[in-house]
């Protein structure tokens, strides 16, 4: 337990199917209940995080819309005052609060768009971080079988299997050896 917890890799565990937690799950990072779900809190699916950037891209265009349209309608309401206001011989008074008028639209609308692409650019680091890339970054390899299928227990393999190992930067084929510990508590091949 105390080797999980001073790991300077972060630790997942999700050893399947069991009714306790064991002390390395309290111990670990992120525990699951099973590999798969380990899995999936590792690499969130790509497909989700597309629509919830789609949505949100979606939104902040509505957003700014709607905003640009309030204050172009408070612009008019106020322009149509001004020149009420010029017919009764107010020019310079109104040519000057039309001014103020357009500054403050303005100045609204540019902070309703820095608004909106801030907390775009929030939701696409967010994205990025949750990359499958960056994890492999940190010193992770995702392993698979010469068929292609994810092999993430020793349960999963024998002593000759083949195996193609990726990093981030490129990735290696490799023949299993040996196998130590890994004894099938269900779900291997």
């Amino acid at each position: 337990m105390r080797a999980v917890r001073t790991c300077p890799v972060p630790v997942v565990t999700g050893l399947g199917h069991q009714v306790d937690r064991t002390l390395s799950d309290m111990a670990a990072d992120l525990d699951a209940p099973t590999p798969s779900a380990a899995a999936e809190a590792l690499f969130p699916d790509r497909v989700d995080l597309l629509r919830e950037i789609r949505g949100i891209r979606a939104r902040m265009g509505s957003s700014i819309s709607r905003e640009i349209h309030r204050h172009q309608m408070l612009l008019d309401g106020r322009v149509n005052s001004l020149v009420r206001s010029f017919e009764r011989s107010v020019l310079i008074p109104a040519g000057t609060a039309l001014e103020r008028l357009r500054t403050r639209a303005a100045t609204a609308a540019e902070r309703v768009l820095s608004l909106s692409w801030s907390s775009f650019r929030e939701a696409a680091s967010a994205m990025d971080a949750l990359s499958p890339l960056k994890i492999l970054g940190r010193g992770f390899a995702s392993c698979s079988s010469g068929d292609g299928r994810a092999v993430s227990r020793a349960a999963e393999v024998s002593a000759g299997d083949e195996l193609i190992v990726a990093f981030i930067d490129g990735r290696a084929e490799t023949t299993v050896r040996s196998v130590q510990g890994g004894s099938d508590t269900g779900g291997g091949r």
